[in-house]
């Protein structure tokens, strides 16, 4: 079965996105996207934006909707790429960037460019929370007022090295979303 989201916000507001059917990808609900955005709306607008796990790419195309100019999505599913580049299609994102890589190799390559926003979903049994935020660090890819967030089960508490400051945690359901800033960022 081929699970269908919307776009919830913006020029694309209204757009149907589809998920790739079997168990290789596990979309963010509309609720969760909402709330994640209303959230980052407090932090200022959004100009580029790193979906990482990018799945259907609802997240990503959310973010570009919302005015994001510079979206880069990872995605290394063989299914949920194909899925993605549809969905990239449907609301006429010519300018994306899409990744297929491993995750670590995406950060790797992505070294220096800095984001305003990472999201970061990866599969939930995967326990690659520790070795994500490390990587973001050292790869250098969050900007310095930059948002690390993570969704995750609300079950899992995060371990959070010296170098991250923990803005908050919001629950929703059984789906968490921690956000992170780097312990030198200055947000207002």
């Amino acid at each position: 079965m081929v699970m269908s989201m919307r776009v919830i916000a913006g020029k694309a507001k209204g757009r149907k996105l589809r998920a790739p059917a079997g168990d290789s990808v596990r979309p963010t609900s509309d609720k969760v996207k909402g709330a994640v955005f209303s959230v980052l709306a407090q932090y200022g607008p959004i100009n580029s934006f790193l979906d990482l796990f990018a799945g259907s790419g609802a997240m990503g195309i959310e973010a570009w909707s919302r005015g994001a100019t510079q979206v880069v999505f990872v995605e290394k599913d063989r299914k949920a790429y194909q899925c993605l580049q549809g969905n990239l299609q449907t609301v006429g994102f010519a300018e994306a960037v899409l990744l297929p890589l491993d995750w670590q190799r995406a950060l790797r390559q992505l070294a220096g460019t800095q984001f305003a926003v990472i999201y970061a979903d990866p599969p939930y049994t995967a326990a690659l929370y520790p070795s994500i935020v490390s990587s973001v660090k050292e790869q250098g890819v969050l900007g310095p007022r930059g948002l690390l967030c993570l969704e995750h089960p609300k079950r899992i508490q995060l371990q959070l090295g010296d170098d991250w400051n923990l803005l908050k945690t919001k629950h929703y359901g059984e789906t968490a979303v921690t956000y992170l800033t780097s312990s030198a960022a200055q947000l207002n």
